[in-house]
């Protein structure tokens, strides 16, 4: 019996492929049902939710590039 072994790069690819549509579908039913007419957020909270959500992007991406970064997932929306 033959076993072809999966490059790291194969790897990272299946597993970005069934873990991002999970991510993406869970900000949208989680944060985007917020917007809803059941809930009232201010400008300035949104813009408090946006800029978690971007940098934790910002993180992300700097983690992709291999660049060192400091995770903290503390929440203080007012």
């Amino acid at each position: 019996m033959t076993t072809i072994q999966e490059t790291k790069q194969e790897k990272a690819v299946r597993l970005i492929n069934q873990r991002l549509p999970k991510v993406r579908k869970g900000i949208l039913k989680g944060i985007g049902n917020l917007a809803s007419s059941q809930y009232d957020l201010s400008e300035e909270q949104v813009t408090e939710i946006l800029g978690y959500l971007k940098s934790d992007v910002a993180t992300v991406e700097k983690l992709l590039r291999n660049k060192k970064s400091s995770e903290s997932f503390e929440v203080n929306i007012t």
